[in-house]
C-alpha cells in the first residue's frame, strides 16, 4: 500500500465537528480532546464558525483517537452523533438551494438518491472522484471511502470511522426521510486500502 499524504481538513466542516463536540460532550471534554492532540492553543474560539486554523488530517485523527481513549465503548455513540450533526450543519448552511435539491432526490429512483447524498457528502470532506466510490451489491449500498482522514496515522483490529457512519446516516436520512443502517466492515485503521461502509435501509 502507497504511504499516505498528510492533507489539511476542510476549514468550515473542522469549525462544524468543533462546535458538535462541545454540544455532545462538553467545553471541559472538548478542551481535552483538544489538549491530547495538540490543538488546545486553538481555543476557546468566539465561534466556531469562524475557525480559520490549518489543521491535518493527523491532528484531526489525533483528536478522535483521544476521545475514543477517554470514552472507551461509549465513544461510539458520542462520535456518531457528532458526525449527525456536523452533516446537519453543512446542510443548513448550504441553504434553500440544498433544501431543494435533496427534497428532489426523494422523487428519484433509491440508487440514484444513495448517490447523489452520498456525492453530495463527499464533496464537503473534498474528496474527489477517485478518492471515493459508491456500489450497489443486491439490497446493500457500499459507499468506499479512500482518504478517511480519521484513520491518519492510527492503528486498530476494528473499525472506527463513527463520525462517517454517523455523517452517512444523516445525509440518506434527509435524501429518503427514513433511516438507515450503516456498518463499517473495513477500516484503514485495519491495514486495508480503503474504508468501507455497508448501507441498509
Amino acid at each position: 500500500m502507497a504511504e499516505r499524504q498528510d492533507r489539511f481538513i476542510p476549514t468550515r466542516f473542522f469549525g462544524f465537528f468543533l462546535q458538535a463536540l462541545e454540544d455532545q460532550m462538553g467545553v471541559y471534554c472538548l478542551r481535552m480532546a483538544l489538549a491530547k492532540a495538540g490543538l488546545d492553543t486553538y481555543i476557546p474560539q468566539s465561534s466556531y464558525t469562524e475557525f480559520d486554523y490549518r489543521v491535518s488530517a493527523a491532528q484531526f485523527a489525533a483528536m478522535q483517537q483521544a476521545i475514543r481513549q477517554y470514552y472507551g465503548n461509549g465513544a461510539r455513540g458520542y462520535l456518531n452523533r457528532v458526525g449527525r450533526q456536523v452533516w446537519q450543519s453543512l446542510y443548513y448552511e448550504g441553504g434553500r438551494h440544498l433544501a431543494v435539491h435533496f427534497l428532489l432526490l426523494r422523487v428519484q429512483p433509491p440508487d440514484a438518491r444513495c448517490r447523489k447524498a452520498l456525492e453530495t457528502l463527499a464533496s464537503w470532506m473534498r474528496q474527489g472522484e477517485d478518492s471515493y466510490s459508491v456500489h450497489f451489491f443486491l439490497k446493500d449500498v457500499i459507499y468506499v471511502d479512500r482518504v478517511s482522514d480519521t484513520t491518519f496515522g492510527q492503528s486498530s483490529p476494528e473499525p472506527i470511522c463513527w463520525l462517517m457512519s454517523g455523517m452517512i446516516q444523516a445525509a440518506l436520512s434527509r435524501a429518503a426521510a427514513r433511516e438507515f443502517d450503516v456498518e463499517e466492515f473495513a477500516c484503514m485503521s485495519m491495514g486495508v486500502e480503503a474504508c468501507k461502509f455497508r448501507i441498509r435501509s
